[in-house]
């Protein structure tokens, strides 16, 4: 059966949420995105930039006689040739996994100056993409994604300065939320406001997500009432384990423990709902340093060609 490609629906949002889920439980290899970066993707990342349609419009669906999903081909933020794919456990044809490539070349790929540029991302252990992928010239990147993992079974202390409190989505407001997220992540100062207000745009889309639940999107408030550090947690109960997106905490408030206390509250909460697991798209030596390890590493394989 040759795969149909077609283009991408809104109803399509859940129907791509499930195959994610269903992939993750079927197969311990875990190529694909999880459910937390799929809702991010579209309910913060694309409010933020203003891009939503644009993005829909180039989101390419390969599915069976049934229309069930066999593979997505995808961006995440801003138009920056970034390209994922999304597959399943069956085995693909060369044809196949060449149109989705070609798709991605085609469609998502970043012009600059009189270049096009391709950033796909490749999980190691995908030989038949890793080998299409060097006939037509791509070369591996010298970073990668990572995933990190932490199992559950240790009870996790929330300890916190005095005066500093947490908070979670039914208390705290989209400004205050936008504002601590980009100072956070360096998106605004006093003379760049436009940042804070990109943020705003996804904190006030973000609930709206149907994996969203403001009892895990968690907040750590000063003795002003303020945010000082942030964790949004995503809970996939089908395959019982949470994922971090975003975290932050705000320059003047690190190395006071409070992105540890944040994160840890949000394991305790989804401890009590029977997650055995938290992940993060990260490897950094905080989060080796609070108990994850790496689970997953993606290659990123790039390639660039002259338009003609």
């Amino acid at each position: 059966m040759t795969p149909i490609k077609r283009a991408y629906k809104e109803t399509d949002f859940i129907k791509i949420r499930d195959f994610l889920q269903k992939t993750y439980s079927q197969s311990s290899d875990h190529y694909n995105w999880f459910i937390e970066r799929w809702n991010f993707c579209r309910y913060f990342v694309q409010p933020m930039f203003g891009t939503v349609s644009a993005w829909s419009q180039k989101v390419g669906l390969w599915v069976d006689e049934e229309d069930n999903i066999l593979s997505v081909v995808h961006s995440e933020g801003e138009n920056k040739g970034e390209a994922f794919i999304q597959l399943c456990s069956r085995v693909y044809s060369h044809e196949c996994l060449k149109d989705m490539i070609d798709y991605a070349e085609s469609t998502l790929a970043y012009e600059k100056e009189n270049e096009r540029h391709i950033y796909l991302r490749v999980n190691p252990e995908r030989t038949q993409i890793k080998e299409l992928l060097k006939n037509r010239q791509y070369t591996v990147e010298s970073w990668a994604e990572d995933k990190a993992v932490m199992g559950l079974d240790d009870n996790f202390l929330v300890q916190l300065p005095e005066g500093f409190y947490i908070s979670d989505g039914h208390r705290v407001d989209h400004h205050k939320k936008g504002l601590a997220h980009s100072r956070a992540f360096g998106h605004s100062n006093s003379k760049t406001p436009e940042g804070y207000k990109k943020s705003v745009a996804g904190y006030k889309t973000m609930p709206h997500a149907p994996d969203y639940q403001p009892a895990l999107d968690l907040y750590v408030l000063d003795p002003h009432g303020d945010v000082a550090s942030f964790a949004t947690i995503w809970y996939d109960a089908t395959n019982r384990m949470g994922i971090l997106e975003p975290v932050g905490t705000i320059p003047k408030y690190r190395r006071k423990g409070l992105g540890k206390a944040v994160i840890y509250e949000g394991i305790n909460r989804i401890k009590a709902l029977g997650a055995q697991k938290m992940y993060v798209g990260s490897s950094q030596d905080f989060y080796l340093s609070i108990g994850f390890s790496i689970a997953f590493r993606d290659d990123v394989w790039h390639k660039k060609w002259v338009i003609s």
